[in-house]
């Protein structure tokens, strides 16, 4: 490549990379909705109705990747009023964790949002969500000197 060439391969070069094989693996998006309730934020959780794929499973809400052209994000919200009814308007997307690609052949991306939907104003879809449920965002806190907090 000559040295005049820099500016033709700088316009080649991909504006958001991607994975390489991506299209071999089965493409999902979750959402990390995180739900005020009483000063505290608390996560969204699903279990997946027995009958769909990895039922029994508990999971974000979320689904696969369809070929309809559909962002990454609009799937992300689709999915999560398919399943457990909160309208795409009380839905607000604040940003994107790492997606993981996991060992069953699946690339998983990752939303996080927030919604101040009520936990009664949620109504899952009973073909695909066997229950839905919250667990406070201080659950998930990690104690780094054991439980009482002295260190050994």
């Amino acid at each position: 490549m000559k040295i005049n060439e820099l500016d033709s391969l700088i316009r080649k070069l991909l504006k958001l990379p991607g994975l390489e094989g991506e299209d071999e693996y089965l493409t999902s998006v979750v959402l990390l909705l995180l739900i005020p309730i009483h000063e505290e934020f608390h996560i969204l959780f699903e279990k997946r109705s027995a009958s769909i794929r990895q039922g029994g499973e508990v999971s974000l809400p979320g689904g696969r990747l369809d070929d309809h052209g559909a962002s990454l994000q609009e799937t992300a919200i689709r999915e999560t009023t398919e399943e457990v009814g909160i309208p795409p308007d009380r839905i607000r997307i604040i940003g994107r964790l790492n997606s993981i690609l996991a060992p069953i052949g699946s690339l998983v991306h990752v939303f996080a949002g927030v919604s101040n939907v009520k936990p009664e104003d949620i109504h899952i879809n009973s073909e695909e969500v066997e229950k839905a449920f919250l667990l406070v965002v201080g659950y998930f806190q990690i104690i780094e000197h054991g439980v009482h907090g002295k260190q050994h």
